[in-house]
């Protein structure tokens, strides 16, 4: 009886040591990141705004500077459609409704906020013919 008990006691100890180094190498292991694969949008963005670093119309800090200000802009609309899960369907029809009544083109707000020039937004919406808005351009007139 000493015996099995002794080779229990061992069976236990080997396994709970193995489920506790097993939590130790996960809490080191790196995060799992949400998106580290670029969408099609991105790559075409990036890749005419590398066309205009290389025209002169814009430097590398200044697509840095785009870059950055475009995740943001993407993390604040994850988060205003991350509300919607809450509504009904009523209140989601009126918050798109107004969304898109409100919506506001992002190199004329880029220029608002300083990031670029007006005059590199027009080589951008230039650049990019896909990403030019007519909607935004009736606002305008």
């Amino acid at each position: 009886m000493g015996k099995n008990r002794k080779l229990i006691n061992l069976v236990i100890t080997i396994l709970v040591l193995s489920f506790i180094f097993a939590l130790g190498t996960v809490s080191f292991a790196e995060p799992p990141c949400e998106n580290r694969k670029t969408s099609p949008k991105e790559e075409r963005i990036n890749k005419a705004l590398e066309g205009l670093v290389e025209k002169g119309v814009l430097k590398s800090e200044d697509v840095e500077k785009i870059n950055n200000y475009l995740k943001i802009e993407r993390e604040e609309k994850r988060k205003m459609f991350d509300q919607m899960k809450d509504m009904t369907e009523d209140q989601r029809k009126e918050f798109i409704k107004n969304y898109r009544k409100n919506k506001v083109d992002i190199w004329e707000k880029m220029v608002k906020d300083q990031v670029i020039t007006q005059e590199q937004a027009d080589e951008i919406r230039k650049a990019m013919p896909h990403h030019r808005q007519k909607d935004y351009k009736k606002k305008q007139q």
